[in-house]
């Protein structure tokens, strides 16, 4: 149920790549913020997409945590390397339990791949900021 891939850069690095590339697919930050270190000392982010699975109704979804923004977690592992990590959408939605949602899942989950394929490989593209 979870995505996820590993950076070959701190988890700053890979936050800011991270923001860039969800930009430059169209997707919306609705916000972002660094988590508090833990006692290994390790750091980390979250970044919160707005609504990208609109097909499900605002009453559908278990909080208001889950109901307007998607959030994926970036997270140091070990010196200079980070993972990035977040829900699968398709089994998102599923867990719901809303079967019209599954298309626009689908077509997130492809657009999401993209933005990590962008974070791991540190690809800079164009587009809206």
């Amino acid at each position: 149920m979870n995505l996820h891939v590993h950076v070959a850069r701190p988890a700053a690095a890979a936050h800011a790549a991270l923001l860039e590339a969800c930009r430059a697919r169209g997707l919306v930050v609705a916000g972002s913020h660094a988590t508090p270190r833990g006692p290994s000392g390790r750091g980390g982010f979250v970044v919160e997409l707005a609504d990208p699975l609109p097909d499900i109704p605002a009453d559908g979804a278990p909080s208001a945590a889950t109901r307007n923004v998607y959030p994926i977690s970036v997270f140091d592992t070990d010196p200079g390397h980070c993972r990035v990590a977040t829900l699968l959408p398709a089994p998102f939605v599923d867990l719901l339990g809303h079967p019209e949602a599954a298309a626009a899942a689908a077509s997130f989950e492809v657009t999401l791949r993209a933005v990590l394929d962008d974070v791991v490989r540190g690809v800079e593209r164009p587009g809206p900021r």
